[in-house]
């Protein structure tokens, strides 16, 4: 309805294909209207196939929905993108499309064309639909980035950002501690907490200590652990860079977890009293210059 694009950057083998499950349901509730739907990626659209020739495999609702509803290639507006042509052709059609390109993280592949040429455009909309690794093009979007370089082209960010938690493949807290409730150990054994960043993991440390009472670690590069059938001792690294940033990385998680409760106070006040919106902005930017300004001696800017 604001009369630009929805680019989702989306990984190419499975969460491509979720998407497109519960566009298809959204279309035939008549949520959405016809707008083309494109999947604008050679992996994606061979594994569409292969999921669309293997429905039996579907979860029970899923193939119940399908069964009364009809199948996923029904859907007129749907268009399989696969040639080069094809995918630079989009940016210059006229009219609004949903585009699914890999990859999902938006650091490759076709979507970078996409991104290219709607992050500039008010209208437009980018929305993720997965986890986002720090560094990336897609967490830097996350983050609030005004300005970024796409395929070395410098690109101001008007365009609408958004994020959908819901449909990441990764564990969130609730399900870890669930997960947890079924498992039985002893002082003996060790939790260790990886694949995860600063904050989280040290959110579920806290949980596994304060909840079951277990031994619990957060490894750093270097770090040993020696585990026998009755013991784990756990042995970290003696390198300095690695506690330096040990240090650095644990005063940041606190740091980090107060601004995000800041933010949220500000966003509320601001939802409540829109009035304060530009106020609101100005006062925050002057305190990132400033702390910036605090930095720049230390060469960063």
């Amino acid at each position: 309805d604001r009369g630009g694009n929805l680019i989702i950057p989306s990984f190419a083998v499975g969460r491509t294909q979720t998407m497109l499950y519960y566009l298809f349901k959204l279309w035939k509730a008549g949520r959405i209207d016809d707008y083309s739907i494109v999947v604008d990626s050679p992996l994606a659209v061979e594994a569409t196939r292969i999921f669309a020739k293997n429905v039996s495999y579907f979860d029970d609702e899923a193939i119940d929905y399908l069964k009364k509803h009809g199948k996923l290639p029904e859907m007129p507006q749907l268009r399989l993108c696969e040639s080069a042509e094809e995918s630079k052709a989009l940016n210059s059609d006229e009219g609004s499309k949903i585009i699914l390109s890999a990859s999902g993280m938006a650091d490759a592949g076709r979507v970078l064309h996409h991104l290219k040429h709607n992050l500039w455009r008010p209208e437009s909309t980018v929305l993720f639909v997965g986890y986002q690794a720090e560094g990336s093009l897609g967490r830097r979007l996350l983050d609030g980035a005004k300005q970024v370089k796409v395929m070395g082209e410098e690109i101001s960010v008007k365009a609408r950002i958004m994020n959908m938690d819901g449909f990441s493949a990764h564990a969130d807290y609730t399900q870890i501690e669930e997960w947890l409730q079924h498992l039985t150990m002893n002082n003996a054994q060790q939790v260790f907490v990886v694949h995860g960043e600063a904050t989280a993991a040290k959110a579920i440390k806290e949980m596994i200590l304060e909840e079951f009472g277990w031994n619990a670690y957060i490894p750093y590069y270097a770090d040993r652990a020696i585990m026998t059938k009755t013991s784990c001792e756990i042995k970290e690294a003696n390198i300095p860079q690695v506690s330096v940033q040990k240090d650095m990385e644990d005063f940041f998680v606190d740091i980090d977890a107060s601004y995000r409760q800041f933010r949220r106070r500000i966003i509320n006040l601001v939802v409540k009293n829109p009035e304060l919106m530009s106020e609101a902005i100005r006062t925050t930017e002057k305190g990132w210059r400033y702390v910036k300004r605090l930095f720049k001696d230390f060469g960063i800017s």
